[in-house]
Parts: C-alpha cells; structure tokens; sequence
C-alpha cells in the first residue's frame, strides 16, 4: 500500500477489532449490524440519566469480595435500585452514596468478607509477630472475635460459608467447624466435621434458603460431596443427609467450587479450566463407593456463574471486546444434565469483566420481575432486568 493510502494507527486498531468481533462471533450464526462495534461509531449512544440510589429496600446481597488491608471498617453498600431497561454501572463507592461502617479490631490486615442478610463475617492476620488467622463476626447486634492462637484449627482456614439464618461454616483443610450466630460461645452450637482419610475441604457453600449446607472434598481415590440440612435447633445434623462419590485423576480438584440450587437439593461443581457438571444427589448414599456420573461441560470463559430458580443455569462469558450472560436449563430427572446446546443469550455487555466476579438474579423490590446482578472485580455493579 502506498504511504499516502496507509490508515492511521487509531482506524488501523478499530479495523483490527472490527474483523476480531466478527471472527468471535462467527459461531453464532448470521451476523448483523446490531453489536457490530464499527456500526456503533456511526449511533448515537443513548443517554441514561444519573440515577440515586435509595434506602431501605431489601439488600440483594451483592457486596465487596475483598477488605483493603489498610482500613478498618467494612463497608456494606445499599440495596440497588430497579433501574432502565439498559444495563447500568453502579459504582459502589461514598462518592456514589453512604455506606454503613462496621468497626473491626485494629492492627488486622483484613482480607475477606462474606455477608448474609445482617450476617458478616470477616477474616484476615493479624499485624504482629506469627500472623495468626483473626475472624471477626456479628449478626447486627452481637460480636465476637476468633483467633488461630485460641482455636488452632483456625490457622487453616481457607473459605467461608455463611447462611442467612447465621450458620457458619468454617472451611479449614482437614475440618469443617461450625457455629451459628449470635450464640458464637456456646459449644452446644458447634459441630466438626471432620475430612475422610486421603481427603482435604476445598469448598463449602449454603443454599439461598440457609437449610442445605454443601461441601466439597478432593482426593484419592475419589472426590466426595457431603450435604448436612441445617436444622432449626441452632446446628447441623450429622450424619450428612448425602455422601456422593465422584471419580477423580490423582488427588483430584483442590479448586472446586460449589453452587447451590435455590432450595432443592442439588448444585453445580465448577472444576479447573471451565469444567462444570450438576451434583447427583442420592439421598440414600451414605458410605457408599460407588461412583456417581459427571455430566461434564466446558466453558472456559466463564467469569461469574449462578442458579435461578433450581432449573437455570447462567454464567457471563468473556469476550475480547464484550461480556455475554448464557442461560443454560438444567435438565433430567434422576441424572442432571447442562442443556448448553439449547442455551439463551440473555444479554450483551460492552467490555470486558474478569475472572473472580460474582452474580446472581434478585427480585425487583416491589414488583414481580427480576434482575441479575454482575458484581465486577473494580468494585461496580452491573443491573440488568430481567423482562
């Protein structure tokens, strides 16, 4: 090409990421003009206008993931409104609108925090000499404070599972201790349980409802999920209500996680590289070998991933200039399955949102229609109604 005939580097770039959105959507039929990001230039770009963001409307349950080290506090950001029909980035932040503080013990480098209704729960090390393990929790009203020095089994805590009830589940390797709030002291309240031999906790998840509790360990020679029911009574039965044996190549998966049907038993274990499969749950399989088949599929860019209603599964998938939300049916009776090939594009988000967000559908607050809510890494909310 001649120099004078040369585009410029900025129309070079946008011809570049022109034939790279259609060679990334060349799978899904015909293209059109409709998404076509070169066509875009050429429209407008509606308007939407600032929204506020009220008070009192019941949480969604969406909040940050990660406590900077260098603060105090946990900060819990109102409810989301209903909003446009489009798709809203919601920064969650003061400048955007207050949020309530949670004083936390000082000279603690928090590092993560789950919440659950007026449940919270926050764990970090501690600042000075031995970098203990510190959890602090509350349910609103009463507090208390953990150490790994005073309970030793703290020191491999890896992940927590909070219900809305206020039971909690403390995921550490070899056990799972739990207790349930605000009764944190009381010994009638905790149970241990404690990993097979050859086995390690990796995840362990409530459902919606807070009855079911699901667990996950890896190892040799099999893989096993565990489901304990949540009792009124402030603790958990044991024995488990279920036992499920899974096969699994050398020491298994030691990153699993689980995601837990709304209220029916049942869940999606999402292995390594994208593999997702439904649990298969036997109510009456307790002690037994015998392996239960992995229905497995593979998405390997899903970013988020969620279940509406036990029979649909969503999960955003990375593009490379935009995010799309899949909804997939769970199917079958006896065995389940992921119907990827009878999948529904819910929505297309411009840009991109990486791996470690969190989603899931939320009812409108006074009205019968729904939304998804896409928590992203940068701290913003993303809100889609559902129509």
């Amino acid at each position: 090409i001649h120099r004078e005939q040369r585009p410029i580097a900025e129309e070079l770039l946008k011809m570049m990421r022109h034939v790279a959105f259609h060679v990334d959507n060349a799978a899904n039929g015909p293209q059109t003009f409709d998404n076509c990001p070169v066509y875009k230039d050429h429209v407008p770009v509606p308007h939407l206008p600032p929204i506020d963001i009220p008070h009192g409307l019941p949480n969604p349950n969406i909040l940050p993931t990660e406590v900077p080290g260098s603060k105090s506090n946990v900060l819990i950001p109102p409810p989301l409104p209903p909003s446009s029909p489009k798709a809203l980035d919601i920064t969650v932040g003061p400048q955007r609108s207050p949020l309530t503080p949670i004083p936390l013990p000082a000279n603690v480098a928090w590092q993560h925090v789950v919440v659950a209704e007026a449940h919270v729960v926050v764990w970090g090390i501690s600042r000075g000499r031995g970098g203990e393990k510190i959890v602090y929790m509350t349910d609103g009203r009463k507090c208390d404070t953990w150490s790994s020095s005073a309970k030793p089994w703290l020191a491999n805590l890896m992940t927590v599972a909070l219900s809305k009830n206020g039971f909690i589940a403390f995921v550490c390797s070899r056990l799972i201790f739990c207790t349930r709030a605000p009764l944190f002291q009381d010994s009638d309240n905790w149970r241990r349980f404690e990993a097979s031999e050859d086995h390690w906790y990796t995840h362990a998840a409530f459902n919606d409802a807070g009855t079911l509790l699901y667990a996950w360990q890896f190892g040799r020679p099999d893989d096993r999920l565990y489901v304990w029911h949540a009792l009124d009574s402030a603790t958990l039965a044991d024995p488990p209500d279920s036992e499920g044996s899974y096969s699994s190549s050398q020491r298994g998966d030691p990153n699993t996680v689980l995601i837990p049907y709304n209220s029916q038993y049942g869940c999606i274990v999402q292995g390594e590289r994208g593999v997702f499969f439904p649990a298969q749950i036997r109510s009456t399989q307790r002690g037994s070998k015998f392996r239960l088949p992995k229905k497995t599929v593979t998405l390997p860019k899903v970013v988020a991933s969620c279940v509406y209603g036990d029979h649909s599964f969503l999960y955003a998938e990375k593009g490379m200039f935009h995010t799309r939300i899949w909804e997939c049916r769970i199917a079958g009776s006896t065995t389940h399955v992921i119907d990827v090939d009878d999948r529904k594009r819910v929505v297309e988000l411009p840009g991109t949102v990486d791996k470690g967000a969190l989603m899931r559908v939320a009812a409108i607050p006074g009205t019968e229609d729904l939304m998804i809510l896409l928590c992203k890494g940068d701290g913003k909310v993303v809100v889609i109604p559902v129509e």
